[in-house]
């Protein structure tokens, strides 16, 4: 609540700062609990994010919530982008609802290419490496945006969710190999919170920066 009332209220205002500090305090109190609690049926076992020092699940899951942080900045981005410069301010919204369309497509046709070729190219970790990198590269060109270079962004911006397409479902693939088989409804439960708290995290952010930015 915090987070999401920081782009309505001041950022010292008692409505953003108090779920901040009390959000804050029931997470420790809650990693205290299930680390020391000496729990039977821990919600957030240790042992799995501390197997292989963190590299079967932590940093797969840690890369999950930096993906689909990155997929907000686009989300926020590319509407700006299509009402500031090729929508006359939103007015053609019929065309704007067209402009709105590679995104989705993009992400869809990167978990088909993952689909198709994921299990045959393996080498999970550099399928991940070169699809983030693919996401970030091309996400990170759209702000070289005009009002006259629209094909390119188009291209851009399909590339960019491509990516993330191909990345997020990897992701989330790759934190279910890295836990046993008896713990897969806590991997799933944990990159479900983490890939939530990391998007919600993002999205203010990139809403009073990056949209402040294009309409300036």
């Amino acid at each position: 609540m915090g987070i999401v009332w920081a782009g309505v209220y001041e950022s010292n205002d008692a409505h953003v700062v108090a779920p901040l500090v009390v959000g804050a305090v029931v997470l420790i109190c809650f990693a205290l609990w299930e680390t020391f609690g000496k729990l039977k049926y821990p919600l957030t076992p240790t042992y799995v994010f501390a197997s292989s020092w963190g590299r079967d699940f932590t940093a797969p899951v840690i890369a999950l919530g930096v993906v689909n942080m990155f997929y907000y900045s686009s989300s926020i981005l590319w509407p700006q982008m299509i009402t500031a410069f090729y929508t006359n301010g939103g007015a053609d919204w019929k065309y704007s609802v067209i402009l709105s369309l590679p995104q989705g497509f993009a992400i869809f046709f990167g978990a088909i290419l993952l689909t198709l070729f994921g299990s045959n190219l393996r080498h999970w970790q550099w399928q991940l490496t070169g699809s983030v990198f693919v996401m970030v590269v091309f996400g990170s060109l759209l702000g070289i945006v005009t009002p006259t270079n629209k094909g390119t962004m188009i291209a851009f911006i399909f590339l960019s969710q491509t990516g993330f397409g191909w990345a997020l479902y990897l992701s989330i693939a790759i934190t279910q190999m890295g836990v046993e088989h008896k713990n897969l409804g806590v991997s799933g439960g944990i990159s479900g919170c983490i890939r939530f708290a990391a998007g919600a995290g993002m999205s203010n952010p990139y809403s009073s920066l990056i949209v402040s930015a294009i309409l300036t």
